[in-house]
């Protein structure tokens, strides 16, 4: 009697054991782990921005220049998406970013050497040139305890690079998922500057969701490459 409770014991286990092994592992995110995210055209908007906002608050004529050289190589390309929910329409601006050419004035601005200045000048004529990566920038004004939800497509293979830029005030928070709800990535931090790089492994939708976790409402800029 006791041999066939153990005997009985042991199937239940070895079922159990068949079960766990049959099931279906969890779905994964629309992410390809292969290939890694490497920064791209909006990674360097967002180093030439903190770089020239840096210049300002030191008065340093040199890193405007550095700022401006970085800026210089992309294009800011206005897209007049909106959000699918959420937004005020009649919230805040969004902050202002500044071109290269803006950074290389600043630069000339605060320098009284004339090297330098012949310097920053030769950068300038030289941008003109430079190749030019295009970054896809968007508008929206989230309200206190609120978020704006964007839906945006990615290509399979592809490096996509979001990236959600405040006026350096807010408390903004970016999460991104893709069409079935599974998680690409979030961040959140007090800076507002957030940046979500990934290579989605098969065409499609993704949502964006921009939260507000401050106690009033704050512009921002959505940019895509």
């Amino acid at each position: 009697m006791v041999k066939s409770g153990f005997l009985a014991v042991g199937l239940m286990a070895l079922g159990g054991t068949l079960q766990a092994q049959d099931a279906a592992p969890a779905p994964r995110p629309n992410i390809d782990a292969a290939l890694r995210a490497e920064p791209g055209a909006v990674a360097q908007v967002m180093a030439a921005q903190d770089l020239y906002a840096l210049s300002l608050s030191q008065n340093d004529a040199l890193a405007a220049l550095a700022a401006g050289r970085i800026m210089s190589g992309v294009t800011l390309s206005a897209l007049p998406r909106r959000p699918v929910s959420g937004s005020a329409p009649d919230g805040p601006s969004a902050p202002q970013m500044p071109g290269a050419a803006a950074m290389f004035d600043r630069a000339k601005r605060l320098t009284l050497d004339e090297g330098l200045a012949a310097l920053i000048e030769s950068e300038r004529a030289a941008s003109t040139a430079a190749p030019q990566l295009i970054v896809g920038a968007s508008e929206g004004s989230v309200p206190a305890q609120s978020q704006d939800t964007w839906d945006l497509a990615f290509y399979a293979g592809s490096l996509a690079e979001i990236a959600v830029i405040g006026p350096g005030t807010a408390v903004l928070q970016i999460t991104v998922q893709d069409a079935q709800g599974r998680m690409i990535c979030q961040q959140a931090g007090p800076r507002d500057r957030l940046y979500c790089p990934f290579v989605p492994q098969e065409n499609g939708q993704f949502s964006v969701i921009v939260g507000n976790l401050a106690a009033q409402s704050t512009g921002y800029r959505l940019l895509t490459n």
